[in-house]
C-alpha cells in the first residue's frame, strides 16, 4: 500500500480533529441537556416553578478547542503513517497527550483546585482519551489503516 502524501495527511488530520471536537461537543450538550431535564423534573415534582437561566453567547474557548485539535491532529496524522508506535493503542495516548497540552499547558486554570480537582482531572483525561479514540476511528474509517508496519 502506498503511503499518502504529507499534505493529504495534514488535511485529513485537521478534518478528523475538528470532527472529533464537534462530536465531543454534541456529547457534552446531550449530557448537559439531560441534567437540565432531570433538574426541571425534580423541581416540578417538588412543586417549585423552575425558570431556566438565560444562556449567554458562547465563549471563544470552543474556537480554541477546534484550532488546537485540528493542528495537533494534522501533525499526529502525518506522523502516524510514517513513524512506528505513534498511532498505538487506537489513539488513546494521543488523547492523553492532548489532555496535557490543553488542560495542563494551555489552560491550567480550567481545573480549579478544590475538593473536586481529582475528579475534574480524571474526567478531563478520560474525555481526551475518548477524543483520541474518535480521531483514530475516523482516520481508520476514512483513510483505511495506514500505520507503519
Amino acid at each position: 500500500m502506498s503511503r499518502p502524501s504529507v499534505a493529504a495527511d495534514l488535511i485529513w488530520g485537521a478534518i478528523a480533529g475538528a470532527a472529533a471536537v464537534w462530536t465531543m461537543d454534541k456529547i457534552a450538550y446531550l449530557i448537559a441537556n439531560e441534567e437540565r431535564r432531570v433538574h426541571v423534573a425534580q423541581a416540578r415534582d417538588a412543586g417549585v416553578r423552575y425558570v431556566p437561566l438565560q444562556t449567554v453567547g458562547r465563549s471563544p474557548a470552543p474556537r480554541l478547542d477546534y484550532s488546537v485539535a485540528a493542528i495537533a491532529t494534522a501533525v499526529f496524522t502525518a506522523l502516524r503513517s510514517r513513524l512506528p508506535y505513534v498511532g498505538a493503542a487506537r489513539g488513546i495516548p494521543f488523547g492523553a497527550a492532548m489532555f496535557v497540552l490543553e488542560d495542563e499547558v494551555l489552560n491550567p486554570d480550567k481545573h480549579r483546585l478544590g475538593a473536586n480537582a481529582p475528579h475534574a482531572h480524571a474526567t478531563g483525561l478520560l474525555t481526551h482519551a475518548g477524543f483520541g479514540l474518535i480521531v483514530d476511528t475516523l482516520l481508520r474509517a476514512v483513510r483505511g489503516i495506514d500505520l507503519v508496519e
